[in-house]
């Protein structure tokens, strides 16, 4: 019964790159309360925005089933200095703490996988040789590099962590891992398939997600809807950048209508996706503070948290009862947790459900007095100012 339930995760969880590029997309993960949090959150605000530093460890899954599989070091290095390169202007750096090489024919969970009894992603195998091998993984990017994967699969990440998901991170196929090395195949040698996947781990959906038409609902609300940014387009999927699926010109009153196509997040090629959205920008930086914050060392975000003591509980209930049926900007703007400008019975409703939660990653935080300020481009030390307007 475990072992179905953590399928049931598993599946419920991940994004998928293929050999046309992405085979689907089944990257939302539910919350263990119930609460899809992000939907209910500004993911554009600036204030989040400043350089962060991710640490990264890549794991090297080798067998003696694939030859190749065993790539050296200085791939895997060079690899991780050309992810730094394509998310340099977007203010996010891997520091690289370690390369580590896996036998999986030396291991229980890894031999399966190896000889294609159980495949990655779909085997519970996978969780199980990610809870073998990674490091920590609410303050670490584990990076898994694998010889082969289920029909074809390039890749998968996780956008939410869940704390009993041994396989959270990144997983990238052997043959599409790195800029260098003549085992990478053709078209997909430019380490794209890895800029994609952590793409996805910071938070992004597909460009083309949930999108049935091109042009689809143009007047709704686009924080709300498809991939949740505005200045990417409803497109559908394209595979080439030639003769998009979408025209490339839009009615200018569209928050889309300089969208080019060549982003990350779709299933060119490796030399055509060259760029991330300023909106994906934007939420990237706001969603690893809001669900990855360990990982940059901040103070757990805390939904429901109105007082700031990391537990949701009896004085943050007082405090939305206080301000019931008034304007939220009036008194209580964080207990408007629908964003409806109102204090009302749908709040509670939200509230009830996260009651009693402790932060993520809060055990032994002390709270901080005062939040830290920070300088925009702040990087390791060395101050930088970066102008972030679109």
């Amino acid at each position: 019964m475990k072992q179905l339930s953590l399928i049931l995760i598993f599946l419920s969880g991940y994004s998928l790159t293929s050999w046309g590029q992405i085979d689907s997309n089944i990257c939302w993960t539910p919350e263990e309360d119930g609460v899809y949090i992000s939907q209910f959150l500004d993911m554009t605000e600036s204030e989040n925005v400043f350089w962060k530093t991710i640490k990264t460890v890549v794991h090297i899954h080798h067998t003696d089933s694939f030859s190749y599989s065993q790539i050296p070091q200085e791939h895997a290095e060079n690899a991780i200095a050309n992810l730094n390169e394509q998310f340099a202007e977007y203010l996010f750096d891997f520091d690289l703490l370690a390369v580590e090489y896996h036998d999986l024919d030396e291991s229980e969970a890894g031999a399966p996988l190896a000889t294609g009894e159980a495949c990655a992603p779909a085997s519970y195998r996978t969780l199980d040789l990610g809870e073998e091998v990674s490091w920590n993984r609410d303050e670490i990017m584990n990076v898994h590099v694998m010889p082969d994967m289920c029909g074809g699969i390039l890749g998968f990440a996780w956008r939410r962590p869940i704390s009993f998901n041994g396989a959270d991170g990144v997983w990238v196929q052997t043959n599409v891992f790195g800029v260098d090395g003549d085992y990478l195949i053709y078209n997909r040698a430019e380490n794209k398939t890895l800029v994609h996947e952590v793409g996805h781990y910071l938070g992004l959906y597909h460009v083309f997600q949930g999108v049935d038409f091109c042009g689809e609902d143009p007047e709704a609300d686009c924080t709300q809807i498809h991939d949740n940014i505005c200045d990417t387009p409803p497109t559908k999927v394209n595979y080439s950048c030639v003769s998009p699926w979408c025209p490339t010109t839009y009615n200018p009153d569209r928050p889309w209508a300089d969208y080019v196509h060549n982003n990350h997040m779709d299933y060119y090629i490796d030399s055509c996706r060259t760029a991330f959205t300023y909106g994906q920008f934007l939420y990237m930086h706001n969603w690893v503070v809001v669900e990855r914050p360990t990982l940059i060392d901040e103070v757990p975000f805390c939904w429901g948290d109105f007082n700031g003591d990391l537990v949701v509980g009896t004085n943050d209930l007082l405090m939305l009862l206080a301000e019931f049926g008034e304007p939220a900007e009036d008194g209580c703007p964080q207990c408007d947790l629908n964003k409806d400008g109102i204090i009302g019975a749908t709040d509670l409703l939200l509230l009830n459900t996260v009651y009693g939660n402790e932060c993520a990653g809060a055990a032994g935080m002390i709270v901080p007095e005062e939040k830290p300020i920070r300088v925009m481009g702040e990087r390791r030390g060395n101050p930088r100012t970066i102008n972030i307007r679109p």
